[in-house]
């Protein structure tokens, strides 16, 4: 186990902050990149930098995240300030999806005290995040679910302009479904691998008169049984449901 400690404004969060965000790729407290880099006004180009060598399986990876924040004058008065990201692993350059997986971290903070008295986005969100560092496949389907939906979105507001016909959504929706399958089985089994280890947990600290288990509840109508099967159609009736709606 290591302990930091020290006094306000050495550091300690920065540290977690950057042992992070070689885990999962983003910060933990920025809103965007470029709030990472000390970066003044009066410079054309600043960058911040993260390194880490780690030791895996007997094989050492050296993991780098630069990132540059540069200014560009849109006029006489005002300059606009970009930040771009840059990953490698062993000195070869790597996507996010690939970074994902090499650092394993749970953090938690004040705010994750969200995921029990919070929204359903903060609990999802961190179950997400768990997912997505032990196995990509999920992370990557995770990915393509956000993209069809911001496409079906754009669908959506031609269709309330006119300017196409609800045919297109098909392709779409169909997507939806497919990809809303796996994402919520997924969720489902690993909360209840998470119960199996957390049961025992339980019993002991109560002398066994509790019991406690997650359980995965949708936004859908009730999923009875829990396969594939029944949380397909659950999710093709509820976009048809909403779907009237989405286009008013």
């Amino acid at each position: 186990m290591h302990l930091f400690y020290g006094e306000n404004g050495q550091g300690k969060s920065n540290l977690l902050e950057a042992i992070y965000l070689l885990s999962i790729g983003k910060s933990i407290r920025a809103t965007t990149e470029k709030e990472l880099v000390n970066h003044s006004d009066t410079l054309n180009q600043s960058y911040g930098q993260i390194q880490a060598t780690l030791n895996k399986n007997n094989q050492e990876i050296f993991l780098q995240i630069t990132i540059n924040v540069s200014n560009s004058r849109i006029n006489d008065l005002k300059n606009r300030t970009t930040s771009k990201k840059h990953i490698s692993i062993n000195h070869i350059q790597k996507s996010i999806t690939d970074l994902i997986g090499n650092v394993n971290a749970v953090l938690f903070t004040i705010n994750d005290l969200n995921i029990i008295d919070g929204s359903h986005i903060s609990r999802r969100k961190y179950l997400d995040i768990l997912i997505s560092q032990t196995n990509q496949d999920y992370f990557k389907t995770l990915q393509k679910y956000n993209y069809i939906v911001s496409n079906r979105n754009k669908i959506l507001k031609k269709i309330r302009n006119s300017s196409t016909s609800t045919r297109e959504l098909s392709f779409w929706n169909k997507e939806l479904v497919l990809l809303g399958t796996f994402i919520t089985k997924f969720r489902i089994d690993v909360l209840e691998k998470i119960t199996q280890h957390l049961n025992p947990i339980q019993k002991m600290l109560s002398n066994s008169l509790e019991n406690i288990a997650l359980k995965y509840v949708t936004s859908y109508e009730q999923i009875e049984p829990l396969n594939e099967q029944s949380i397909e159609k659950a999710i093709q009736k509820a976009i048809s449901d909403k779907q009237n709606n989405e286009i008013k």
